[in-house]
């Protein structure tokens, strides 16, 4: 990884299934903005070092992951020969080759959502970085 980042299987896979359960309906473009958005929140929020675990998991943070949503049980089935984990696993591993540098496509941005649902609360008053296929992207703090 171009970035310096020490990363672990577990990370991979993780980074993978969330990028799969979040966005596998979105072309090679949108999967990398959220794998981006992933990876950026992870350094943020753990300074410079890549935690993904302790941000995919986190409760309420990525909605695949929450108890009772059905893409949970879709990501957890999920096997790593699999065309869609595939297509997921490489957006991530773009996401950590580019987060930080010039060609982040969400603009160092750690959170976004659909338009299909009202802006957030954390979303309000803050600048749009990047939108794809529907999705806006954001950096909060």
């Amino acid at each position: 990884m171009g970035s310096g980042l020490v990363v672990l299987w577990a990370d991979l896979d993780l980074g993978a299934r969330t990028v799969a359960g979040e966005a596998r309906g979105l072309s090679v473009d949108g999967q990398r903005a959220v794998a981006c958005a992933i990876v950026n929140r992870a350094i943020v929020r753990h300074r410079g070092e890549l935690h993904i675990a302790g941000v995919v998991l986190e409760p309420w943070q990525f909605s695949c992951w929450n108890q009772g949503d059905p893409n949970r049980l879709v990501i957890c089935e999920l096997q790593p020969g699999e065309a869609v984990y595939r297509r997921a696993l490489a957006a991530f591993l773009f996401a950590l080759e580019v987060c930080g540098k010039a060609g982040d496509p969400v603009k160092g941005a750690t959170h976004y959502w659909h338009e299909s649902i009202p802006v957030p609360a954390w979303a309000r008053g803050v600048p749009l970085l990047a939108a794809f296929e529907g999705h806006s992207f954001v950096r909060v703090a």
